[in-house]
């Protein structure tokens, strides 16, 4: 019993993920969920793959404070990331991916935040 009271307060000390709808510098299309932890990124990143249909466009990129990989989906290009700083992303490479982004947005803030937010 001590076992699981003590869990909950572990649980109840990490900082809770915030979503957010962004630009980034390049004025690309940005979701991300931030204070994401990095061994959830290849399981989410992989769900999304499946779900969109997705297809690996490059190598994926695994440092020491990042990861990343860009898709595609016909000409529709895309980075999911993870990096210390902000969390887990998916970015719109080219303007005719920013819908898929959106709805990529949508299905992430439905996950984590329930569909009434």
């Amino acid at each position: 019993m001590e076992t699981i009271s003590c869990l909950k307060k572990l649980v109840k000390s990490f900082p809770i993920m915030q979503y957010r709808v962004y630009r980034d510098a390049s004025d690309r299309l940005t979701v991300g969920l931030e204070v994401f932890p990095v061994w959830r990124y290849r399981w989410e990143a992989w769900r999304i793959t499946r779900r969109y249909g997705l297809r690996k466009r490059g190598p994926y990129v695994k440092g020491l404070d990042e990861r990343f990989q860009e898709f595609r989906k016909d000409w529709q290009l895309i980075n999911i990331d993870w990096d210390v700083w902000s969390g887990f992303t998916v970015t719109a490479v080219n303007q005719q991916a920013e819908p898929l982004v959106a709805d990529i947005g949508n299905y992430l803030k439905a996950k984590y935040y329930g569909s009434g937010e």
